[in-house]
């Protein structure tokens, strides 16, 4: 152990061991000390201290490191939900825009009487400016009910039947659909391409899906029937279901193929890949219809078929 012998890299001398176990350099019997250890990360390899090697690799600064995963931890949970919020809002807004306004037809004006539009009734200037169908409704009736609590107290209400808004098939929904479906006419017949390629978005069990594919097979191009979700698995769900599929449709997706009916939401409303009829239809086309539903409610008030009411109560669905 004390021949001459120089490292191949360097040329530097290698520590070598004496007798009595202490560490010298070639030539030297002095121990090598802590200060003349070599700090260059080169000439780690050539210690033999092992527990300099162990403080100085486990000692390395990972607190930088660390707060840099961090930060972009950090932003991605902020930003992610963030993002995933504005594209959703973003899809809802083009979605509610997406069937807009129109004015009637000739054809329209034609062949419906503006006198039994509520609205028009009220704003007859509005009547060569929105698109309106009357979809076969007439005035709904209102009934009087009356029944004893489980207390005893007789209670008396009012009900506005909308359930027999249409012969071929009543409910909400064909106030919703006077305005949207008489708009998309419009723009068909002037040539909208979008017009030819219409979706109505609802859950497993909707009547917005079953009444737009009722009320609009007469005058309008077959259309897409997109069900986001399902619903409970009862009677009336799942004969409006089979109703939608009794009928002739150009295509349909349900919730268990989220990436088509998100394709085609999407590509109809950035990408003008068709029109969307909403859930509820709730966009102002359909707002206008049930605008119209209250002013006749207000004008079978006045004319005596029930008192001024305390209160009105509004069912509700999924969207409107």
């Amino acid at each position: 152990g004390t021949g001459s012998r120089t490292h191949a890299s360097c040329g530097g001398p290698i520590p070598c061991r004496s007798a009595d176990g202490s560490k010298h350099a070639r030539g030297s019997r002095e121990p090598i000390l802590a200060a003349r250890v070599p700090t260059r990360p080169k000439d780690i390899h050539h210690l033999e201290n092992r527990e300099w090697r162990r403080q100085h690799t486990q000692q390395r600064p990972m607190a930088p490191l660390a707060l840099g995963l961090a930060k972009v931890g950090a932003g991605l949970a902020i930003g992610t939900p963030v993002a995933l919020t504005g594209a959703v809002v973003s899809l809802l807004t083009k979605m509610h825009g997406s069937v807009g306004v129109a004015a009637p037809t000739k054809r329209m004006l034609a062949e419906e009487d503006a006198k039994a539009c509520a609205l028009f009734r009220h704003l007859p200037a509005l009547a060569e400016k929105i698109a309106w169908r009357s979809l076969g409704a007439d005035v709904t009736p209102i009934h009087r009910c009356a029944l004893n609590t489980p207390s005893g107290v007789p209670v008396s209400f009012f009900v506005k039947r909308e359930d027999l808004a249409s012969p071929v098939y009543g409910g909400n929904k064909v106030r919703t659909l006077q305005h949207q479906l008489a708009v998309i006419e419009s723009k068909y017949e002037a040539g909208d391409p979008r017009c030819a390629n219409i979706h109505v978005m609802g859950t497993g069990g909707s009547n917005q899906v079953v009444a737009t594919a009722v009320h609009a097979r007469e005058r309008l191009p077959k259309l897409t029937a997109l069900w986001m979700d399902k619903d409970v698995p009862d009677l009336d769900n799942t004969l409006n279901m089979l109703s939608t599929l009794s009928m002739p449709l150009a295509a349909k997706f349900n919730w268990a193929e989220p990436l088509p009916v998100l394709k085609r939401l999407v590509g109809a409303a950035f990408g003008g890949d068709g029109v969307v009829v909403t859930a509820g239809g709730n966009c102002p086309a359909g707002v206008l219809g049930q605008v119209g539903g209250l002013l006749e409610l207000a004008e079978q008030i006045e004319a005596g078929a029930m008192p001024s009411p305390d209160r009105i109560y509004l069912p509700i669905g999924s969207s409107c």
